[in-house]
C-alpha cells in the first residue's frame, strides 16, 4: 500500500520556474525547501 495522498504531475515550465529558484541561491530557506519537495515529488521528473 502507497503512502502517497496527492499526485503531482509539474509542467515544463513549472519545473524550469523550481530549478531556478533553487539556482539563484537569493530566496528564503523555506521557499527553497518547497521547491526542492515540489521537484523530488514530480512524476513527470526525467528518470535517471
Amino acid at each position: 500500500m502507497s503512502n502517497m495522498k496527492y499526485r503531482l504531475a509539474l509542467s515544463q515550465e513549472e519545473r524550469f520556474e523550481l530549478e531556478a529558484i533553487l539556482s539563484k541561491g537569493k530566496h528564503a530557506s523555506q521557499k527553497v525547501l518547497n521547491a526542492l519537495i515540489l521537484l523530488n515529488c514530480d512524476e513527470n521528473a526525467p528518470k535517471p
